[in-house]
């Protein structure tokens, strides 16, 4: 399913940059509005990749744990657990609505399916 996978460190474009994500649809030489961005934060995720026209899935992540991010740093586990009382994940742009949310990565696929349902 997954035709393009943007780095910042091949193209030199940074989230929430639009160009990013014209690129990434320009490379898969689609049509926006048939394009599907999946991100957890609607400021850097979300956002940009609507104002292309691209359609969204928010991961609202239930608990920091199950990004699967386990640093050895002292300074980042302390970060991390300081995410218990902190709603990290959320963003303080409630203008921003993505088209599905899921809770965790294996909701994905049937988010990006119910997409074609819509046609």
């Amino acid at each position: 399913h997954v035709h393009v996978v943007a780095s910042r460190e091949e193209i030199d474009l940074h989230k929430p940059d639009v160009r990013l994500y014209e690129w990434a649809v320009r490379k898969a030489v689609c049509d926006p509005k048939r394009s599907v961005m999946i991100g957890d934060r609607l400021d850097n995720d979300v956002g940009p990749a609507q104002q292309v026209s691209m359609r969204t899935i928010l991961v609202e992540w239930r608990h920091w744990t199950a990004k699967n991010w386990r640093p050895e740093d002292p300074k980042a586990q302390a970060f991390l657990k300081s995410c218990d009382s902190v709603p990290l994940f959320k963003s303080a742009n409630s203008a921003v609505r993505p088209d599905r949310t899921v809770g965790s990565l294996p909701e994905v696929p049937s988010a990006v399916e119910s997409f074609n349902r819509d046609r």
